[in-house]
């Protein structure tokens, strides 16, 4: 809509400056182009409780993932996203995670200045450097994943766990000259550390290894809604705390920048009083427009 003058201006002066209009013409309707824009909801509540073999751990049922979801896909509908430009899914298993995010990708990479917004509510877990997303068919067996993270840093160590570096976004690559915006609302607790540091036998070894996060590429912006480390709150009946602080603001300031600053103090404020105490954390940074990095409007600071 902020480009409707300019078109106005230009078929003005179309009847004075003929060539000179036309160039500028084409310079408009090149602006104009619409930006490809994809968005990924994933809100995971359902988790399998009947193990498949012994000793391995189930995770336990969440509230409020998929109702999560729900909502921020409510907010970015009234803010006139299409079906078409948005992926939603609800306890969804590790392969049609993978399903999804190959779906997410295709439609990324169809425009060299596309934005993608991905946003992931459900279990989480921190091993190094690296954040695990689980399926509703993921189980725990975290002695075993110790001793294979041991030997090999870069495995897969957890039954229906995506990787949201190495199987998430190295599978978009470099975001060229378009933007994504990853929002993980998950805990990330790191189980694993714990047993490494309980068994001499491992614990020189696993801690030996690089513990740096992955280096952030340009165009990826990362928030998450608790610290390395730290557990995030599942909520009431309502919401999460990060949940609810996130559609707040959403609706009231959609550039992404100062969205994620707004979020990251209500959070704080909201459960510094509470039993999980809640700082997000943020990483990467968006290209410059185009895309400008709106959710939702482009408006003036509120």
């Amino acid at each position: 809509m902020r480009f409707l003058p300019h078109v106005a201006m230009v078929g003005a002066c179309t009847l004075l400056f003929g060539h000179t209009a036309s160039s500028q013409e084409r310079a408009v309707r090149e602006e104009t182009k619409s930006t490809t824009r994809i968005a990924l909801l994933i809100g995971n509540s359902g988790y399998r409780q009947e193990v498949p073999t012994q000793g391995l751990k189930a995770f336990k049922k969440l509230t409020n993932p998929c109702n999560d979801v729900t909502r921020i896909a409510a907010v970015l509908e009234s803010a006139n996203w299409q079906q078409s430009e948005m992926i939603q899914i609800c306890d969804a298993t590790r392969s049609q995670l993978s399903d999804a995010i190959a779906q997410f990708k295709d439609i990324y990479l169809s425009d060299d200045h596309a934005l993608g917004f991905i946003y992931y509510a459900g279990h989480g877990v921190q091993v190094r450097n690296e954040t695990y997303l689980f399926g509703v068919d993921s189980f725990l067996d975290p002695q075993k994943a110790a001793r294979v993270a041991t030997v090999n840093a870069g495995s897969s160590i957890f039954h229906g766990g995506v990787r949201l570096f190495s199987d998430l976004i190295s599978q978009v690559g470099d975001a060229g000259d378009g933007s994504i915006f990853i929002v993980v609302d998950a805990c990330r607790e790191t189980p694993v550390d714990q047993l490494a540091k309980a068994d001499p036998k491992i614990a020189e070894a696993y801690f030996n290894a690089s513990r740096a996060y992955p280096r952030p590429a340009l165009g990826i912006k990362l928030l998450y809604s608790t610290a390395y480390g730290e557990l995030a709150s599942d909520g009431l009946s309502g919401g999460s705390p990060f949940a609810l602080a996130f559609e707040e603001h959403l609706k009231a300031e959609g550039r992404i920048d100062p969205l994620v600053a707004r979020v990251i103090r209500s959070v704080k404020e909201k459960t510094i009083n509470s039993k999980i105490q809640q700082l997000p954390d943020t990483t990467g940074s968006l290209n410059p427009p185009p895309p400008e990095g709106c959710l939702t409007s482009c408006g003036e600071t509120k």
